[in-house]
């Protein structure tokens, strides 16, 4: 006899399923009258009782579920609207919900004739447990021809003032309330059940950094009230300016693991014969004055009218052009292909220290480490003390590991060494020199004619090929130089998709105006980590089908040239650098971190508040 498998939850589904279509699992339910107020309105109160382990919503049920609702089925018979109490926040799996357990009491009230006898209605409710089953009733009322009177106690409208500072949200209640809380009627913004009050205010995280208007009820002393206002966002400027002076130092020190800034400071290492406390001066200054000096060229060329940002000096092409010029003849005196006499003006370490700090500026500046935006938004949009302040954190952080490595004696024994991990590590060096070679040969082939790039880099092939043959060291010159770069450009170049629509103010201004749900991808070649997202995250088949299950329109704003639109959709919405990640869910923005990954994005648009 063959034998029959059941899957136990269907089996529990549809047994319990049968139990609450026959009435077996049902909320006992009764509706009465608690009285009529001056004005001719019953209010009426229905009292419903759970099963243990279920439970029931509020009228905003949060993430998932439905609230309870009355009809009424006796003509002339008109209802107000369902008034809840005060509800539970629940937390299950990452879902946030509003409900009752146990025992409910909603008031409602109606407006009858006065010959009126009985009320007739359907309730409906949804009621949760391992599943959610919805429930009807058909209740009545029976109306006394003498109904006590009821006389409502009088509201009370406390003032309240709200507030945000990008982490949380406040609610400044008079002081006569000390005990209370706050549901708020659109999901998505706030973790309501992380909630706490001090004093008389209550502190709710926020879900998002920004936040224009709230609503919702407080609850406190069996009264509630419904709030609906804009919040004011307050600045604590100390506590502000020394994380933004934080991050500016973090985001400098992590510039020093860039793969555009790691090769030239491990040549520099190895250049190092003796700890030296001057010439780590000498190249901290170096990168300061750099950073100064590009910080007083971005904000000379704004209030002049113009339209830039960090990093505009890579929109040009000759730029570019002298940057691969000035890395390729770095990898030729690395690896003594070339011999080019120091200058008379650099002899002296100090200023050879000096110009290496200006160096590691230059290179850097493609480059937006995280904490590092956020740092630069801050020192481009304020005043100029704070910009003072946040450009020299972030010198200092990308300055230091190189300055303790040329002042502090006990680093010396750590250096390499001449012989056989010497070579190697120069070897290791020329890769990555030769690997940003490649990037910014990527670049230049997004600004220039195909035309141009094919000379140039024909040019240079055969050049290195000459010395490669002259020097007779023909392996590693020809796989660094010839084979590998279009090898990896062809592998490291993102897959265009025509998914990406280009950036246009025109057609954001239709899809806001439409409501249409976009994600704004302000990007650039020359930026190493927006191409990183873009193979990591972006370009992804798993990014792909998440932006056509919500119905995204995705945006790329290529900022690799010059472009003033774009640079004007980065202020508008206070973002200096790139990558800027701008997402419109049909109601507000919401702008992401430099450093993306799938579950954040994920997060973000499965948010309820879509």
């Amino acid at each position: 006899m063959p034998t029959v498998s059941y899957n136990t939850d269907i089996v529990v589904w549809i047994v319990i399923s049968i139990v609450a279509l026959t009435g077996w699992l049902n909320a006992s339910i009764t509706w009465s009258v608690v009285g009529k107020t001056p004005t001719g309105t019953i209010i009426t109160v229905i009292d419903q009782s759970l099963d243990p382990g279920w439970h029931t919503y509020w009228k905003n049920p949060g993430d998932s579920g439905a609230p309870a609702t009355m009809r009424s089925h006796t003509s002339d018979v008109v209802f107000e609207d369902l008034a809840f109490p005060q509800p539970t926040a629940f937390s299950t799996e990452g879902l946030i919900t509003y409900g009752y357990i146990n025992l409910v009491r909603y008031t409602l009230p109606i407006h009858a004739p006065p010959d009126t006898t009985m009320v007739s209605a359907t309730m409906s409710w949804l009621i949760c447990k391992d599943i959610c089953i919805p429930k009807n009733a058909i209740l009545s009322l029976d109306i006394p021809k003498n109904i006590v009177d009821y006389t409502p106690t009088t509201p009370l409208t406390p003032t309240v003032t709200i507030t945000h500072d990008g982490k949380n949200l406040t609610i400044t209640l008079p002081k006569s309330i000390q005990n209370a809380v706050f549901y708020p009627y659109t999901n998505g913004d706030l973790y309501p059940h992380k909630q706490r009050q001090r004093g008389n205010r209550i502190h709710i995280p926020m879900v998002a950094t920004e936040l224009s208007r709230i609503s919702g009820e407080l609850f406190w002393d069996d009264q509630s009230h419904t709030i609906s206002q804009p919040v004011t966002r307050v600045s604590r400027p100390y506590k502000s300016l020394f994380m933004t002076l934080l991050s500016a130092f973090v985001g400098g020190l992590l510039l020093n693991v860039m793969p555009c800034v790691f090769p030239i400071l491990g040549i520099k290492a190895l250049q190092i014969q003796k700890p030296s406390i001057k010439e780590a001066l000498y190249y901290g200054a170096g990168v300061w004055a750099s950073l100064l000096a590009l910080c007083s060229l971005i904000l000379g060329l704004k209030q002049a009218g113009h339209a830039v940002g960090w990093g505009f000096q890579l929109q040009s092409p000759l730029v570019i052009a002298g940057l691969i010029i000035l890395f390729l003849t770095i990898i030729l005196i690395n690896i003594s292909a070339i011999a080019i006499p120091i200058p008379r003006f650099l002899a002296k370490k100090t200023q050879s220290a000096f110009l290496s700090g200006i160096l590691t500026t230059i290179i850097a500046t493609p480059c937006t480490a995280p904490f590092l935006g956020s740092a630069l938004a801050i020192a481009l949009f304020q005043s100029p003390w704070i910009s003072l302040a946040t450009f020299t954190l972030i010198a200092a952080g990308l300055a230091l590991p190189m300055m303790l490595i040329m002042m502090h004696p006990k680093t010396a024994q750590y250096l390499p060494k001449t012989g056989a991990w010497n070579t190697v590590f120069k070897h290791s060096v020329t890769l990555g020199l030769s690997l940003t070679v490649v990037w910014l040969f990527s670049v230049l082939y997004q600004q220039i004619p195909l035309f141009m790039y094919a000379v140039m880099g024909g040019v240079i092939v055969i050049g290195m090929s000459v010395l490669a043959y002259k020097h007779r060291r023909p392996g590693l010159l020809l796989i660094t130089l010839v084979i590998l770069p279009p090898l990896l450009y062809t592998r490291m170049t993102p897959t265009s998709t025509t998914d990406w629509i280009p950036y246009s103010p025109d057609t954001i201004a239709a899809f806001e105006q439409t409501q249409q749900p976009y994600f704004i991808d302000v990007t650039a070649t020359w930026c190493i980590t927006c191409q990183t997202n873009k193979l990591t995250v972006l370009n992804t088949r798993a990014a792909q089908a998440l932006f056509k299950k919500h119905s995204v329109r995705t945006v790329r704003a290529d900022w690799t040239q010059r472009h003033p639109d774009i640079t004007q959709l980065l202020e508008r919405h206070n973002k200096a650098s790139i990558p800027t990640y701008i997402y419109f869910d049909g109601q507000s923005h919401y702008v992401f971190d430099a450093v993306l990954s799938l579950r954040i994005l994920t997060n973000r648009l499965q948010s309820p508040s879509r």
